[in-house]
């Protein structure tokens, strides 16, 4: 088993009986926190979400045997990095990872989130070493025009850029609506919970960050073929353990979507 696939299986194996799919779900309304959890995001290390908290090393290590690729943003980058990591072996994933504010030049929040995005864009995003910065975070329409300086800036260093475009989002916790959904005999009833949000800032941010020269990859088109979302994983496993956030599981199916970073 994978590293990703234990976690979310260690975890639900306290909570819930596997022969009861409604409960196995709702199990996951207790992930937050958790030890799996921490684990998933690698918090107070590579992804930093208290004032008290500073980067780790060996979060931002450079190898020299394999290409050395940045993973920058908030949690919705966070909750990425470990599936990320097992899909691409192949390459070095460093994770600079800190809550509240998006991986842009000028970028606005709390002091330890600023300070963090600020030194990566300034320093290690630019390194020869370094072949490609990822950018993920909770994008909206006001950060468009500031990820569009920020990937002009890093092209004109000669840096290789690729965003991941916002996540998915429902109007309450997905482990909570796909239980009542299963209980009722309707899972695909958790789509009328589906936020219209995210498919309008992918709608105006997609064009213009391949505009300004950087790689998109869409996590709504994998987890979401045809405008229609999946609401489990092949295991089971609701692809988000709050109303956005993605389980091990489900940030693993979205991995293994990816062609290429």
């Amino acid at each position: 088993l994978t590293v990703t696939i234990a976690l979310g299986s260690a975890f639900i194996a306290t909570r819930a009986r596997p022969s009861d799919p409604a409960a196995r779900v709702a199990a996951w309304l207790d992930y937050m926190g958790s030890d799996a959890h921490r684990a998933q995001f690698r918090t107070g290390s590579c992804f930093i979400d208290a004032p008290d908290q500073t980067l780790h090393p060996e979060c931002v290590a450079l190898r020299g045997d394999r290409s050395n690729v940045l993973l920058l943003g908030d949690s919705y980058a966070a909750h990425l990095w470990r599936a990320l990591a097992e899909r691409f072996p192949e390459i070095n994933l460093m994770q600079a990872s800190a809550t509240t504010c998006p991986p842009v030049v000028g970028t606005r929040g709390a002091r330890y989130c600023t300070r963090l995005i600020e030194n990566m864009l300034d320093g290690l995003a630019t390194d020869a070493r370094v072949s490609r910065v990822v950018l993920a975070a909770s994008w909206q329409v006001g950060d468009i025009e500031r990820l569009e300086s920020t990937i002009r800036a890093l092209r004109a260093k000669g840096v290789a850029v690729t965003v991941i475009g916002p996540v998915n989002k429902y109007d309450g916790e997905v482990p909570r609506l796909l239980s009542t959904a299963i209980r009722g005999g309707d899972p695909a009833a958790i789509q009328r919970h589906r936020r219209d949000r995210p498919v309008k800032v992918e709608r105006l941010l997609r064009p213009r960050v391949e505009a300004a020269g950087a790689r998109y990859i869409s996590l709504i088109d994998i987890e979401c073929p045809g405008g229609r979302c999946r609401p489990l994983t092949p295991d089971g496993t609701p692809f988000h353990f709050d109303g956005a956030h993605f389980t091990p599981a489900g940030a693993r199916v979205l991995a293994e979507g990816i062609a290429a970073l």
